[in-house]
């Protein structure tokens, strides 16, 4: 998965428990057959020991936050950096290997990178009032990070909302958006272990702008309204198109007219 940066004490503090657990063992195993090296082998073992613990209780926290947390008004009330380890699980959840960030300061304004497959994206959570809806210069931002790293998709989740410039923006884009209450069916869907499809919200599915037409031409595969969107790859690179709101789930496309792609 791609990454800008990845420090070693961050990578050792995210392993998951059983990991650490299983590291600790098999260096108090190996420890007798090292000699001189064995009491100092030791230490690396309570070490991982340390870690392990400490990922156990990040994740009974997590867990006990997204059984817990069922409405906006409980999400504000938690940490920041809880939010994102709580959107972190709800992906994992959905099936998605998730990669977290450590630090509470800026990561390039992601805070997960996801992958699924031979698909990828960057996630940005913001833990905003809803009085404070989610800009488009939030969202430049979001897309260059996801484009520099080579990530497929950007998604954006907040407890607030968005400004219809975001939206549009998003919708251009393929910038998928979940706002406060997309947040909370995503979140009882994953309590209920309900298939995240039946929310008709998925990986990389853009949020329509909104100022789009009714006319939208349909998907040729699946029938959905399509969105403008511009290619960001390829030969035909800068052009506008009609795409599935499902991409990569559905790979429908229509060419846009002359006059209109003019």
């Amino acid at each position: 998965m791609p990454r800008s940066s990845d420090h070693p004490a961050h990578l050792l503090v995210l392993l998951p428990w059983y990991v650490a657990a299983a590291v600790a063992g098999l260096v108090f195993a190996a420890g007798p057959f090292l000699g001189p090296f064995g009491p100092a082998s030791r230490l690396f073992g309570f070490l991982f020991l340390f870690l392990a613990a400490l990922s156990a209780l990040r994740a009974a926290r997590t867990r006990a936050a997204l059984a817990s947390q069922t409405t906006l008004e409980e999400l504000l009330q938690i940490d920041p950096k809880h939010f994102e380890e709580l959107m972190g699980e709800v992906f994992r959840r959905e099936g998605y290997a998730v990669q977290e960030t450590l630090s509470r300061g800026a990561d390039g304004g992601i805070d997960l990178r996801l992958r699924r497959g031979a698909d990828t994206a960057v996630v940005q959570c913001k833990r905003w009032a809803s009085t404070r809806k989610v800009g488009a210069p939030v969202l430049h931002q979001i897309l260059g990070v996801s484009t520099a790293e080579g990530f497929q998709h950007a998604i954006l989740v907040t407890t607030s909302g968005f400004t219809a410039e975001a939206r549009s923006f998003a919708g251009q884009n393929g910038i998928e958006l979940v706002d406060g209450q997309a947040l909370l069916r995503r979140l009882a869907a994953v309590r209920a272990n309900t298939p995240l499809a039946s929310l008709n919200t998925t990986l990389g599915e853009p949020s329509a702008p909104a100022d789009a037409p009714s006319t939208s031409p349909a998907c040729p595969n699946c029938g959905r309204p399509m969105v403008e969107r511009t290619a960001r790859r390829g030969a035909t690179r800068g052009q506008r198109f009609h795409g599935c709101p499902r991409y990569p789930h559905c790979n429908g496309t229509r060419s846009l007219p002359p006059a209109v792609r003019a």
